[in-house]
């Protein structure tokens, strides 16, 4: 693995573990050092996403990326470290517009689905693929919402339940649903 590659890869686990890092850092007094540490890690792989170019499915890593550079960045510069806490709503709202506005090309599940698919998609594929990203669309809406409430509410346990565990959860019962789903839809084409 490059150094390039290592530190794209501390930038995604720190993007999968934030609620959890967030949570420490304000345990400890030390919410500067966490901003300090997410914001190189953030920009570099907003750059390494970008100097791979842009396609389809990377369009929601750079948002990401972009999001955390952000919210490090300002929360530093404004010394205001309760926007740590909005990155969970922020990395919906941003998956959000990358899927939505992805349903005026070619669909984030499309662009996923051709990339894994070494066989040209059929038309009721490309169509399912539409109506998966419409899904995606309505749950970026529902667990950004959530996420939202959690910061509202100023319940730093609630906060790290739903965006550190259940909101994973959620994900993954999408995603299997959607698996499920696409393996009926995929026996009636055939």
């Amino acid at each position: 693995m490059t150094p390039a590659e290592g530190v794209k890869r501390a930038a995604q686990a720190l993007s999968l573990l934030w609620p959890f890092a967030v949570i420490a850092a304000v345990s400890f007094g030390r919410m500067s050092l966490l901003l300090a540490a997410g914001l190189p890690l953030f920009a570099f792989q907003a750059i390494f996403t970008l100097r791979k170019g842009i396609r389809g499915a990377s369009l929601p890593a750079l948002l990401i990326s972009v999001i955390g550079t952000a919210v490090c960045g300002l929360g530093l510069l404004l010394s205001e470290a309760s926007l740590a806490f909005w990155y969970p709503v922020f990395v919906n709202l941003a998956l959000l517009l990358a899927f939505a506005a992805s349903l005026f090309g070619t669909p984030v599940a499309e662009a996923v689905a051709r990339k894994l698919s070494k066989e040209p998609l059929p038309d009721a594929g490309i169509r399912y693929c539409r109506k998966v990203t419409v899904a995606w669309c309505i749950f970026f809406i529902a667990n950004g919402g959530v996420a939202a409430a959690t910061v509202l509410s100023g319940n730093r346990a609630a906060w790290l339940l739903w965006n550190g565990c259940l909101s994973y959860g959620a994900i993954g019962l999408m995603m299997g649903i959607e698996y499920l789903v696409r393996r009926r839809v995929m026996r009636h084409a055939a």
